[in-house]
């Protein structure tokens, strides 16, 4: 006897649209920047067409946000998690034990899915002027609770000095991300342990010099 499958739902459909769109447009603003994506291109990449884009998102500015969403509901669902191992066990208090928990927080999302074209987007936006600051300042999901776990460190260290220590430990480790995700694309089992381990031990290291 034939089955016949039921068709699929409008909102079944419209969900699938609206994800292609968001895959299509994170690959673009991070190879292209926010100026240089084209929103014609997106829309062909997705198989859509350019007025379902407009219709799901309104602006390039609107679809950049969404983007960035739909990266940080992964982050939130690590992030209490993320939290809890540095001010509810009280990793915070160290600098080593508050580099090791935030290098693995961050090495275990690029390993998410999306998470490497996530890493490419977040590097190529953050000092991209055609990106308004407010979501610019949106892109990092950790920033706050790390500089947080930071100022409980370093009660006796000036504000603006551990943001610069901060901005630069960040460099560091998107370094550290940017490197392990490349060397993943051509020897798949790479270990993540070691790398972890290498990418704290040298963020620390920054990060004690720099508070000292």
């Amino acid at each position: 006897m034939t089955s016949i499958l039921p068709p699929l739902s409008h909102s079944n459909n419209s969900q699938d649209r609206r994800s292609r769109i968001l895959a299509s447009a994170g690959r673009a603003f991070s190879a292209s920047g926010f100026r240089g994506a084209s929103l014609r291109d997106i829309a062909a990449s997705a198989e859509v067409s350019l007025t379902l884009v407009d219709h799901h998102f309104g602006s390039k500015e609107q679809l950049l946000a969404a983007v960035i969403g739909r990266h940080h509901d992964q982050c939130r669902i690590r992030m209490d998690g993320f939290r809890s191992a540095l001010f509810v066990e009280g990793l915070a208090g160290s600098f080593v034990q508050l580099t090791a928990v935030w290098v693995r927080h961050e090495f275990e999302l690029l390993i998410e899915t999306g998470g490497a074209d996530y890493l490419r987007l977040l590097v190529k936006l953050m000092n991209d002027d055609n990106v308004g600051l407010g979501i610019r300042q949106k892109l990092d999901c950790s920033e706050p609770v790390v500089l947080h776990a930071l100022t409980l460190a370093t009660a006796d260290t000036r504000k603006a000095a551990i943001g610069k220590t901060f901005i630069l430990a960040r460099g560091a480790l998107h370094a550290a991300l940017t490197a392990f995700a490349l060397q993943r694309e051509t020897v798949p089992t790479e270990n993540l342990d070691v790398a972890m381990d290498s990418a704290a031990d040298f963020i620390h290291a920054g990060i004690a010099a720099s508070l000292s």
